[in-house]
């Protein structure tokens, strides 16, 4: 939690001399488009701060395997989004994204002899796996609370409908979707030093992971109970006319999703940066009425340290259209 708490002094501090203006609320009656792609991979994981494992010795030590299964796996993927928001009123937006991708693994395992059954089943488990379809459905209701020449400041509701492809391979759980059904409130604060095209951006949120029901390739029908995710991040932008950048620190934490009970080894906490730059006809809109504004962004992220955090790049980009 110290992350938050300096955030927070360090906005507290800084606000007496901002102003805010800011397209990420839509005005009445108006349509904001958001398609983005996003690729990544990785073959380690972060098992400290800053000491990083590879993907087998993270996944093997919560099976118990001893060190029976040698080699390598790799995870890649790369996602598609599409997120549509609309102008409710004055103070409300509504917003529904769906994301479509693939994800993809790699293996190159090796049993040592007289390997037991439960390793003969993880080298099963986590052979190569192809998977690409949908992800979740996700809806949101956005709030703006205060909007003046100093904060804009908006709290939001979002439901995570729990439809994306899942897979459950035994002691896996690969997919393109979170497996359960999460609701979460956030808030966002963004504040615009006085005569400049810079912004701040403070982002605080908590996601409630309610369960769901996985299907394994059996048929069987298996509990997947929810935890809790935690989030912050401070970013930073700057308008150069037409060009820009941004720049984000942020901190994650999600409790273990559990399987029947079991533990499973999806929670941890990371400490991620990412860096963007792009284009964007806003300033055009802002000075001569442009009626349809538009950018484009590209996009690096990257995780810094954490704990069962995977030791990743990934690579975006993003147009936003409005109509």
């Amino acid at each position: 939690m110290k992350l938050p708490l300096f955030i927070f002094f360090v906005f507290i501090f800084s606000a007496p001399c901002l102003r805010a203006q800011s397209l990420d609320f839509v005005p009445s009656g108006k349509l904001k488009v958001t398609l983005e792609r996003t690729q990544g991979s990785y073959f380690q994981v972060y098992r400290t701060r800053s000491r990083a494992q590879s993907l087998l010795e993270q996944r093997s030590q919560f099976f118990d395997l001893d060190g029976s299964v040698t080699g390598q796996i790799k995870e890649s993927w790369n996602q598609n989004d599409l997120r549509l928001q609309w102008g409710l009123s004055e103070g409300f937006n509504l917003w529904f994204a769906r994301a479509t991708g693939t994800r993809n693994r790699v293996s190159n395992l090796n049993l040592a002899p007289g390997a037991s059954p439960a390793a003969q089943d993880f080298a099963q488990d986590f052979a190569n796996q192809s998977l690409n379809g949908t992800g979740d459905s996700r809806f949101g209701l956005i709030w703006r609370v205060n909007y003046d020449d100093v904060f804009d400041f908006r709290l939001q509701y979002a439901y995570d409908h729990n439809d994306g492809k899942v897979l459950w391979l035994k002691k896996d759980l690969f997919g393109l979707g979170n497996g359960t059904k999460d609701h979460g409130l956030s808030l966002a604060w963004d504040i615009y030093p006085i005569d400049t095209r810079s912004r701040w951006s403070l982002r605080l949120g908590q996601t409630w992971m309610n369960g769901g029901e996985i299907t394994t390739a059996e048929g069987t029908k298996r509990n997947l109970t929810g935890g809790i995710t935690r989030n912050a991040s401070l970013g930073w932008a700057l308008s150069l006319g037409y060009p820009f950048i941004e720049g984000e620190i942020a901190w994650e934490e999600q409790t273990h999703l559990q399987l029947d009970s079991k533990s499973l080894p999806e929670g941890g906490n990371r400490f991620r940066f990412i860096l963007s730059g792009g284009y964007s006809s806003l300033a055009d809109f802002e000075e001569e009425g442009s009626p349809f504004p538009w950018d484009v962004k590209f996009s690096l992220r990257r995780n810094l340290g954490g704990i069962n955090a995977p030791v990743e790049s990934a690579f975006g980009v993003e147009t936003n259209l409005y109509f």
